[in-house]
């Protein structure tokens, strides 16, 4: 896995690999298995997450691979189709990294496109 910068930023490639054929929404059930919040502390200084989301400890979402080796847990940002995805090995208890998802850009969605789905 290649790093980009000193909090490990993963490559896309790298970061499809801790998907599974399935990934589960397990942001009401998931128990921590490691405190992500030194980590996330780290990229608040990078300026890669806001300091409100690190000093309210906000998480948007937590997916899990069908396997259990990995979550995917989503900070917001200040748009809602972009977030922080750390990436949590589970069977290691380590933090493999973080990626930028950005949501507008893998299902090529635009404002006018966004407009029309917000309006049905």
């Amino acid at each position: 896995m290649q790093e980009k910068s000193a909090s490990k930023e993963l490559t896309e490639e790298c970061y499809l690999k801790t998907f599974g054929n399935k990934m589960t929404d397990v942001t009401k059930t998931a128990e921590p298995k490691i405190y992500i919040w030194d980590f996330v502390k780290k990229l608040v200084s990078e300026k890669i997450v806001d300091k409100y989301v690190f000093e309210n400890k906000i998480i948007e979402l937590i997916y899990r691979d069908e396997l259990s080796r990995f979550d995917h847990i989503l900070l917001p940002t200040d748009n809602k189709n972009k977030f922080v995805v750390i990436i949590v090995n589970l069977n290691e208890s380590n933090i493999i990294g973080f990626y930028r998802l950005n949501l507008e850009k893998l299902y090529e969605l635009n404002d006018k496109e966004q407009t029309k789905i917000d309006d049905l």
